[in-house]
């Protein structure tokens, strides 16, 4: 096949690997080497140090400016590539599938245009320091000159200049190095958010160097004692210890690839990769199938794994390398550890082995490939597709400073290819199974008996034993991290773990407990092991052994008996929601992954009620709990890295009251008084921030009230804007035939806000609001009033920043005040509503707040920036008033 048989001019390659001779020796090494795709299970690694950004590099290679993987643009592209194949490429297959990439990159570059190198930036023009600085630097030199000429009365006035002109530099110097470093600090800090992996990849990767000191003669030399084989055309001879298979039960595929298993090919590849020299990347191949080299051979691949599964010739208990959706390494590593564990308490003698075998899949045999194809009765037209697919493979290795000859590989697989993988699984699984007949394996406590050689690919019998880590061990590690943790939060010490990882508290931080993940990894492994498709290993009874104060057995089963419980109860309505409204996955409908992950739930939730339990009886960090009708706020990483630190310390600190306020500087010992520095009465959070009858008479209150009913009714214009451009909702009746149900058309979202064009706003700031006449007379002045003449409604919103725990009582009191001339408009024929709000003073949200924003017709993003800006508005003005309680 041609897409076998690249020309040399084709491939791009540090260590270069071709399926035919080239006619020519290359005249340059400055190739470069694709990276190899997700579904490669081995990394195929470069021979040599890398190079230097080459010259040589063909023009023909040119980077395509590709469209967007949404862009419509695909669909046409793909179109026009398939008229242009079948129009141009004549002739046989091979020629076609040569010309397809050829015709794919001419395209591309065509219609898409080529990517440019980077342009040289212009030269960086200093700034007024630097400028400053370079003028200081003319001026020293110019009084040292004066300095060496001077007499002795003049050289003290220079001397004095001098000394004053050094301090002005060495202060334009400071400053200039601190604006460098934080704009350096705020780049990376850009670069990690948009891609923590590629930041930390350039950061902390691997950096290469080196040079090649030895001649072109012997690194062909080298290379040709590698990979040749004297007996490559040699026959085997016949076995009697090698295994012979039955017929197969199930035929092999031999079909034309399907467009379903080409797409499942390239699926799960890396869309910036290309599956070989010809530069066309995955992400062509994605929105533009089509069978060339590896996607080819991947479906093979894929159709051999299926045959030798469905006919059991490879024995999942014995080599578990190279079968999809096996925990090979675990189940191995688990099964032997637990036969060294009974010997071990039993007494009994065991000996294990360690087998790695050198260089493995770089000596296996060709022939051995072979034998081991037709023992398992692969189809002749498969077995010679393939070996003339390995006969036909030549590689290069080259450097800075010499090339390597091309040489042909003549034993081993080649790593990275998607059908060497299953070919040296099927041959180390017909070594192993010969070499284990007529010797049992070691029996189990349970009475299984065991397989002697078990195998991952080439590793025989491999274990890396797990020590059981008992659960103090991990609790005093968790400990450790926590204080740590709080260092970096600039917390206090007596905050408690629950802060940092509870998940139904006020305030959720993106941490997890190290204890929870212990707990909820272990019991992973527990189900793994018995839910094992390996009779054999789910039958072994192994054990996960945790230590005496924690065992994941009991874990399990507790969890697992609470689930079946919940399947008699029921699923529970919660809030207001309609019976179903929250449909639930059920514990006896559920299997494999998806019941798994329901016990590992079940054990959070317990996890989560343990501390939920101790927090309730701490009576300041545990005041959260009884906090009514107040959304709770997550923090994410990316909040917790861009906001300020002092910001994120107040608003920790502040929900579980361990700020440094008077009361708790006396608790701690470090103030002699709890007295407020205003009013001196005892100066808690709570008195600071919402109770001190002097900052009520200073206006600090108010003041804080005003910076959030400004943003608030910033939000409520926005609101107005946005919905002078929706249609008035329509009522209509729908009709309903006899037996059918109705359908539920999607309504528009305008809310109140939507039903008239003429709203007018007026908001009680700066100057003293006074209610429209028209409607009612009144002397009440809500801090918020929204009305329409044309359809004669009203709305009244009135603003409270209380403490979060006395939300509730704000709510029924402004209600209640408001109440009377709610009645009065009705009685003058208006539709009039008052909707009290409430934010918290320390940035906590009551539900008042977004069912009034609903109730306006504000909603999805712009609802959420709306319930963001006000939020931090009130915790900004509470931050000032915190920390500066005596200010005048």
């Amino acid at each position: 096949m041609a897409c076998l048989r690249k020309s040399q001019a084709e491939h791009r390659s540090e260590a270069t690997a071709s399926t035919t001779q080239p006619a020519v020796q290359p005249r340059d090494s400055g190739k470069t080497v694709e990276d190899p795709g997700p579904e490669a299970p081995h990394s195929a690694r470069n021979l040599h140090a890398p190079l230097a950004s080459s010259q040589g590099r063909m023009a023909e290679q040119q980077r395509v400016k590709w469209p967007a993987s949404s862009s419509k643009e695909w669909s046409q592209f793909d179109q026009d590539v398939d008229k242009i194949l079948e129009s141009v490429s004549r002739g046989s297959v091979d020629q076609k599938l040569r010309s397809m990439g050829t015709i794919i990159m001419s395209m591309g570059v065509e219609r898409f245009g080529a990517k440019q190198r980077g342009k040289a930036r212009d030269p960086v023009k200093p700034n007024r320091r630097e400028a400053k600085i370079r003028q200081h630097r003319q001026e020293l030199k110019s009084l040292r000159r004066k300095f060496k000429v001077s007499t002795g009365e003049e050289r003290a006035a220079l001397a004095e200049l001098t000394h004053s002109l050094r301090g002005k530099i060495r202060t334009l110097r400071r400053a200039e190095y601190h604006r460098r470093r934080g704009r350096e600090r705020a780049r990376k800090r850009s670069a990690f958010i948009s891609n923590p992996f590629g930041f930390t990849k350039r950061l902390l990767g691997q950096k290469r160097s080196g040079t090649l000191n030895c001649s072109v003669e012997e690194i062909n030399s080298y290379l040709c004692t590698t990979f040749s084989d004297a007996a490559r055309d040699a026959d085997l001879g016949p076995c009697s210890l090698l295994v012979s298979s039955p017929e197969p039960e199930t035929q092999f595929d031999s079909t034309e690839p399907t467009l379903k298993e080409v797409k499942e090919a390239v699926k799960a590849a890396r869309a910036s990769s290309a599956p070989g020299p010809s530069g066309v990347p995955y992400k062509v191949y994605k929105h533009c199938p089509s069978v060339e080299g590896k996607i080819f051979f991947k479906i093979v691949a894929q159709r051999l794994i299926k045959y030798l599964l469905d006919n059991q010739y490879i024995d999942t208990s014995v080599q578990k390398g190279g079968v999809p959706g096996v925990p090979g390494c675990m189940e191995h590593t688990g099964v032997v550890t637990q036969l060294i564990r009974e010997a071990r308490e039993n007494k009994g003698n065991l000996a294990v082995l360690w087998l790695d075998l050198a260089n493995a899949y770089g000596s296996i045999p060709h022939k051995l490939v072979e034998a081991a194809l037709t023992r398992h009765h692969v189809p002749e037209a498969i077995r010679n597709l393939i070996l003339d697919y390995y006969s036909n493979f030549w590689l290069r290795a080259g450097s800075n400073s010499a090339t390597s000859a091309w040489q042909r590989l003549e034993k081993g697989i080649i790593t990275g290819c998607t059908i060497s993988v299953p070919l040296f699984a099927l041959a180390m699984n017909m070594l192993v199974k010969s070499a284990e007949e007529g010797c049992p394996g070691p029996m189990s406590k349970s009475g299984t008996r065991q397989p002697p050689i078990r195998a991952f690919m080439d590793d025989l019998t491999v274990m890396a034993e797990s020590v059981p880590v008992p659960m103090t061990a991990v609790e005093q590690l968790e400990r450790t991290i926590s204080k740590s943790l709080r260092r970096w939060l600039g917390v206090p010490r007596s905050l408690s773990n629950i802060a940092l990882y509870g998940r139904s508290t006020k305030l959720r931080l993106p941490l997890s407990g190290l204890t929870e993940e212990f707990k909820v990894t272990r019991a992973r492994e527990v189900m793994m092991y018995r839910d094992s498709a390996d009779t054999k290993v789910s039958s072994a009874g192994i054990t996960v052994r945790t230590g005496r104060k924690w065992k994941a057995q009991e874990a399990v089963d507790k969890a697992e008996s609470r689930l079946r419980h919940s399947v008699l109860v029921g699923t529970l309505a919660v809030g207001r929601a309609g019976l179903g409204s929250c449909p639930k996955p059920q514990y006896d409908k559920a299997s494999g992954r998806e019941r798994r992950q329901l016990v590992q739930d079940e054990i959070r939730a317990e996890e989560e009620e343990a501390r939920h339990c101790r927090m309730v009886g701490m009576r300041k960090q545990g005041a959260w709990t009884r906090w009514e009708q107040t959304e709770p706020r997550k923090v994410t990483w990316p909040e917790l890295c861009r906001a300020e630190p002092f910001r994120i310390k107040f608003l920790i600190s502040s929900v579980y009251d361990v700020l440094p306020s008077p009361a708790n500087l006396h608790i701690w010992g470090m103030a002699e008084t709890p007295a407020c520095p205003l009013c001196g009465r005892r100066g808690t959070l709570e008195h600071i921030l919402s109770c001190c009858p002097r900052a009520l008479g200073e206006g600090r209150y108010r003041w804080r009230h005003d910076q959030v009913l400004r943003v608030l009714a910033a939000s409520f214009c926005k609101a107005i804007q946005s919905s002078k451009s929706q249609m008035p909702p329509k009522k209509s009746i729908t009709f309903v035939r006899a037996g059918e149900s109705a359908k539920r058309k999607p309504t528009s979202a305008g809310g109140l806000l939507a039903t008239a064009r003429d709203w007018q706003l007026k908001v009680d700031l700066d100057k003293q609001l006074k209610f429209p006449d028209h409607i009612v007379a009144t002397s009440l002045r809500p801090d918020v009033v929204l009305w329409s003449d044309s359809t004669k409604q009203v709305i009244m919103l009135e603003l409270t920043v209380p403490w979060e725990s006395r939300i509730v009582e704000a709510h029924e009191r402004k209600r209640a005040k408001y109440t009377e001339l709610v009645i009065d408009s009705q009685k003058r024929g208006w539709r009039a509503r008052c909707a009290p709000v409430e934010v918290g003073c320390r940035g906590f949200a009551g539900q008042s707040l977004s069912r009034s924003l609903k109730l306006l017709g504000v909603r999805g993003p712009q609802l959420r920036h709306a319930i963001r800006d006000i939020l931090e508005a009130a915790e900004r003005a509470s931050i000032k008033m915190a920390v500066v309680p005596s200010g005048g």
